[in-house]
């Protein structure tokens, strides 16, 4: 399962952006939510797939692509990353509804 060199072109663009997400979408959330440690592990887990992700796409556009066990890795990071966004994105509209709520008892 090998990875072309657009594909690499392109997930090398949008795996900074998962990082910076990551980063700014954090700090928004309810503090009880931060401080748990699945969601601390989850947040630490994507921030590092998607370093050693973006490493191998590096590569993988300077060497025109990867193939192998290199591309597959990279898939697997790649999809962890998207995957813990995908975590991230749910939890911060959870956070949103709890403070709305929140908000409306008041």
């Amino acid at each position: 399962m090998g990875m072309t060199l657009a594909t690499c072109q392109v997930l090398a663009t949008v795996l900074p952006l998962v990082m910076v997400t990551l980063v700014v979408e954090r700090r928004s959330m309810r503090m009880a939510l931060r401080r748990r440690g699945w969601f601390r592990k989850i947040m630490l887990g994507t921030f590092e797939a998607s370093m050693f992700g973006l490493v191998f796409v590096v590569v993988g556009t300077q060497i025109e692509g990867l193939s192998g066990f290199g591309g597959f890795i990279a898939w697997l990071l790649a999809g962890a990353s998207i995957l813990g966004l995908g975590v991230l994105i749910l939890a911060s509209l959870a956070s949103a509804e709890a403070d709305e709520d929140e908000a409306e008892q008041s």
